[in-house]
């Protein structure tokens, strides 16, 4: 009798990783590349996919500008900062791609909700951070800073599963700054007007002196006392400009208010989850829906969302591949009465009550809290966003190895926002506004892949990836408004609504109207061989050609190479004696990527409407210069790192070294004599560059894996140097902040 135990494998070497236009075992890994598996997104119950990925990587930095459900107060970066972040520019935001298709990064202009925030966590399986170039560099134009990649979750053969999640979250603000008030605000505005200094003089001598008694500022122009105002009496202009003051005899004025309570309540979450998934060799299906309700603990900050995503894998022969995905979100963001505007939404949200600036002196209760609570109600805002994410993907293996994939893929995002302000807000015309915005955004992506495989006896691994790339991107933007509603109980604008108004003689427009729509299109050809010895000595290179009507017709045109070599040393013969290593790797590369601008039409040249026509008639005007020569923003970047496998796998150890040089950012250089010489007063150049230097340090620690408990922990750790290097005259910016 002969008894076989099989031990099971600790080792996560052969686990899959993400890459671009393709997959890489963990050994096969020469690259940048950070990842984080979907049992540790499900951690944290968040809304926004952003602030999930936080402190998980090493060198992908999270920061949280503003805490508001769905809002776009989250910017990440990768590997610091190596844009200027210029309006019109780059907005230094990282390049998503999800299942292998570009979609949109952005805060809606109209309702303020952030495109990522319609994802639902529950549905991912992965997340890929590429941060090096040799790993972004396939991606061109678009991975300066970096790319995620995010793999949902998919069917798998076997019988069908079924799971259901909910969760209820209760969050408070547990301290809020002191606030001072009551007595002590009333002290404090006295101590300032009585310490309230100016100084006198002539102008016509130039000379001035500070008073330093009641005695210097008798009948002179300074000040030494506000209440002595210089001997004169206060006049009421005067008494009435100054700080308010508490009246002890006045009990409306009695008061202490906190109003840091006013602005916050506890905050609720709501998270449902249903899933199901299975499948045969020939068909594979994944099939999610989700509810998401959150109440912010700001006033007047909801974010509500529902999604379905189906994942459909067909093989109806053996040597073809039919992939199908579908994702639709509708989400409904909820803003403070503080937030209403009548132009574009912020990525940022005001307090619905400002603490700062609130007398505390004023109570929060009677009349106060009334008409506050009438301004909120009967200000409203709805926001209302639609998402729609699908692809189609056709591969065929011709022959064992040689493999042809076509996808078509589109993301569809719009944005619906109607904002009412009653007539009793307005007080100089009593009119009601209502406005009303639509913007969508369309992203449209066709992907040609020809993909060979070959190993030779298992020891001469090698790929060769050719791709063509197309890429359309569109943008259209609608709004309206109205005045003088007949009631303020309808928040539309209907037929039969007054369209004009007469004001001091003169009429006025109580409608307007206003659209936009702008186009980007690229073409891309790029390429990719890779080939390894045994697993041991490993090698790559790629190129990708870039082509965007963003640029003018000499500069439309870039290149983006990147080589990668890896040295697993822990598989030579004289690394024996090293019983502790399971597992290491050197690794190196270089490579390039870039940046296009946002703005479409930035090198082109904008016109815009000038109300100073010929006889009274709206004319064309110039309103930026063209700017033909503008190039890309290029960054180069070197990378050099270590990955260690250690203590029969417990201990994972990765450190990596980076440089990066961005050159050919673009800055609005100030024109001489604007207006006389030249009829603008900047003019766009490719003219700024930034460095980053840094290192980056992950380690995971498998403590307890044998035992009933199971404890895995991760630290990681990084530091970013982020340097301007040149501006267009050598000399740093007195105006703007990196």
């Amino acid at each position: 009798t002969i008894n076989v135990v099989l031990e099971e494998e600790i080792s996560d070497l052969d686990e899959v990783t993400v890459v671009a236009y393709g997959e890489r075992k963990k050994r096969e890994l020469i690259g940048a590349v950070s990842s984080v598996k979907a049992k540790e997104l499900e951690e944290v119950p968040s809304a926004s996919l952003e602030n999930l990925l936080q402190g998980h990587m090493a060198g992908v930095e999270v920061s949280n500008i503003s805490g508001s459900p769905g809002g776009g107060g989250t910017r990440i970066n990768i590997r610091g900062y190596n844009s200027l972040l210029s309006e019109s520019q780059t907005d230094g935001t990282p390049l998503y791609v999800i299942d292998g298709v570009p979609v949109h990064s952005f805060t809606s202009p109209v309702t303020g909700t952030n495109t990522l925030a319609e994802i639902d966590p529950s549905t991912i399986e992965s997340v890929e951070v590429l941060k090096d170039a040799a790993s972004a560099a396939l991606y061109g134009s678009r991975a300066s800073n970096g790319v995620i990649l995010i793999t949902t979750k998919q069917g798998k053969t076997g019988r069908g599963k079924f799971s259901a999640n909910v969760s209820y979250s209760y969050s408070i603000l547990p301290e809020t700054p002191t606030q001072t008030g009551g007595q002590l605000e009333r002290i404090a505005n006295l101590n300032k007007l009585r310490n309230y200094r100016t100084a006198y003089g002539s102008w016509q001598t130039g000379i001035y002196k500070m008073p330093e008694s009641y005695r210097d500022a008798y009948h002179q122009n300074g000040a030494y006392d506000y209440f002595w105002n210089s001997g004169y009496p206060l006049t009421e202009y005067q008494i009435g400009t100054g700080k308010p003051l508490q009246d002890s005899l006045n009990p409306f004025y009695n008061n202490s208010t906190n109003w840091w309570k006013y602005c916050f309540d506890a905050g609720k979450i709501l998270n449902a989850n249903l899933q199901a998934s299975g499948g045969t060799e020939t068909i594979k299906y994944m099939v999610g829906a989700g509810w998401y309700d959150e109440t912010g603990i700001m006033l007047g900050s909801n974010f509500k969302r529902a999604n379905i995503l189906t994942n459909l894998n067909v093989v109806p022969r053996a040597n073809l591949n039919i992939d199908a995905r579908l994702y639709l979100a509708y989400t409904d963001r909820s803003r403070g009465a503080a937030n209403t505007s009548f132009t574009n939404a912020s990525k940022i949200e005001w307090l619905t009550v400002d603490p700062k600036s609130n007398l505390s002196i004023l109570p929060g209760s009677g009349e106060i809290e009334k008409e506050t609570l009438k301004q909120l109600n009967e200000s409203s805002e709805k926001n209302i966003t639609y998402r729609i994410r699908a692809s189609l993907a056709v591969a065929y293996e011709f022959v064992k190895g040689l493999k042809l994939s076509s996808s078509l893929s589109m993301d569809f995002s719009e944005g619906k926002r109607n904002s009412f302000t009653p007539s009793y807000l307005d007080a100089a015309n009593n009119l009601s506004v209502s406005t009303g915005s639509i913007s969508s955004g369309t992203l449209f992506s066709n992907e040609n892949l020809l993909v060979y495989n070959k190993s030779i006896r298992d020891n001469h691994n090698m790929e060769i990836l050719l791709g063509l790339s197309y890429l359309r991107e569109a943008k259209d933007q609608f709004s309206g408004s109205g005045k003088g509603s007949p009631s303020d109980k309808i928040h539309y604008v209907l037929n039969g609504f007054p369209t004009t108004f007469e004001e001091y003689g003169s009429v006025k427009s109580l409608q307007a109207y206003r659209s936009n729509f702008e186009e980007k299109i690229m073409l891309s050809y790029f390429g990719r061989a890779a080939y390894n010895y045994k697993k041991k000595y490993l090698f790559s290179a790629s190129i990708r050609r870039d082509g965007s009507s963003t640029f003018g017709e000499g500069n439309r045109w870039a290149n983006f190479p990147s080589v990668a070599v890896g040295w697993a040393f822990s598989e030579e013969p004289f690394m024996k004696w090293a019983n502790w290593l399971n597992w290491g790797k050197l690794r190196a590369s270089y490579g390039t990527s870039g940046q296009i601008f946002t703005d479409a039409y930035l090198a082109h040249g904008l016109m815009q409407v000038s109300k100073n026509g010929f006889n009274g008639n709206a004319a064309v005007s110039t309103n930026t210069p063209i700017s033909p020569n503008l190039t890309w923003e290029k960054t180069e970047q070197y990378d050099i790192g270590l990955d260690m496998d250690m203590f029969n796998y417990r201990l994972n150890f990765k450190l990596d070294y980076y440089y990066k040089y961005t050159s050919g950012l673009i800055y609005n250089i100030g024109l001489p004599s604007a207006g006389q010489m030249y009829p603008f007063p900047r003019r766009t150049e490719d003219c700024m560059e930034i460095s980053n230097e840094g290192i980056e340090l992950e380690l995971t620690g498998d403590i307890l894996r044998e035992s009933k408990v199971s404890w895995r922990t991760k630290f990681n750790i990084a530091r970013n140097w982020n340097r301007l290097e040149k501006t267009n005259n050598n000399k740093d910016l007195a105006d703007h902040i990196i």
